[in-house]
């Protein structure tokens, strides 16, 4: 059986699904959005509970999988240990030095910026701006 793991950005977390769950049939696989993206097909279950965590947003199983999951009667059939949780992050920029940055990178960084202090100080959390500058690039975005 085959897994895959489902990365969903505004909710910020992370779903791993078996290959027969409906959710991650292949028509919908190809069709990652702004929302979120699709990472798979993983052979193994401890493979996509890896990626799943490396991924720093917190991790579910869908109804779909019968793994383990912290307190649940659900069985763990493979070597690899539970789902490690982490818990919610909100998007920061990070610190950087901006007069060596390239003229495209400090203008994605300025859009990331504006981003933040509009959620911080106007209450205005613009998911698919972000969503779209993290993805597309800033310039591309523009």
């Amino acid at each position: 059986m085959q897994f895959w793991v489902y990365e969903n950005y505004p909710n910020n977390f992370v779903a791993i699904h078996e290959e027969n769950c409906a959710l991650s049939n292949k028509a919908v696989v190809e069709k990652s959005d702004l929302n979120g993206k699709w990472h798979g097909p993983m052979e193994t279950i401890g493979v996509a509970i890896d990626l799943a965590n490396r991924l720093g947003r917190s991790v579910k199983a869908h109804s779909c999988c019968s793994i383990f999951m912290p307190g649940s009667n659900a069985k763990h059939h493979d070597t690899k240990p539970g789902i490690q949780t982490k818990p919610y992050s909100r998007f920061e920029v990070d610190q950087a030095d901006e007069s060596t940055l390239p003229l495209e990178e400090l203008f994605e960084r300025k859009l990331l910026q504006l981003y933040v202090v509009l959620r911080d100080q106007g209450g205005y959390s613009a998911i698919r701006f972000l969503n779209s500058v993290r993805r597309n690039s800033g310039v591309q975005h523009a």
